[in-house]
């Protein structure tokens, strides 16, 4: 667990876009805050507080063309900058990591939640099969967590999910 949470600090910090969620700083909280005393760490981010997008696709029912293709073209700018930027995967792309900025007419996408994310640099390629059942990709299910897998095409795969999901309401594989 902690391998993720430390993945998450060293990566997302290194993301800076306007689809993506601002990553601002790390707190290791030592005060007696909980009863057993045990030190905590806090991770502060940008606040946007328009929801996610899983609520805001169940409110609706499913979204109207434009606005989905609208949403989609923004996940991708997002993902097309932490991929051949940073080498940066995301790993657990899906609506309820989408959270909305509703400040404008038409609501802007930040993409959040780099908890499972995975740079690929010195050949270190994802083997451990993370993410979301519905929306994980069909080389990342049978990875079994031994044989390595494109991680960024496996975004792209859950991006696509993501896509179906707000056109229809519902997801494609259930």
């Amino acid at each position: 667990y902690m391998k993720y949470v430390a993945r998450e600090i060293f990566n997302h910090r290194l993301l800076c876009h306007p689809h993506i969620v601002s990553f601002k700083e790390v707190f290791l909280i030592t005060a007696p805050t909980t009863p057993d005393d045990t030190p905590y760490l806090a991770i502060v981010m940008e606040y946007i507080g328009g929801g996610n997008l899983q609520t805001y696709v169940t409110q609706k029912g499913r979204l109207p063309e434009w606005q989905a293709r609208c949403f989609f073209q923004q996940l991708i700018l997002a993902l097309h900058y932490s991929h051949k930027h940073l080498n940066i995967s995301h790993r657990d792309i899906k609506l309820g990591n989408i959270i909305l900025n509703t400040r404008y007419q038409v609501p802007i996408l930040k993409l959040c939640d780099f908890g499972y994310s995975k740079r690929e640099i010195n050949a270190s390629l994802a083997k451990t099969a993370v993410g979301t059942a519905a929306y994980v990709s069909p080389e990342v299910a049978h990875s079994g967590g031994t044989s390595p897998y494109d991680s960024e095409k496996a975004d792209v795969w859950s991006s696509g999910v993501t896509l179906f999901c707000m056109l229809t309401g519902k997801y494609p594989f259930l």
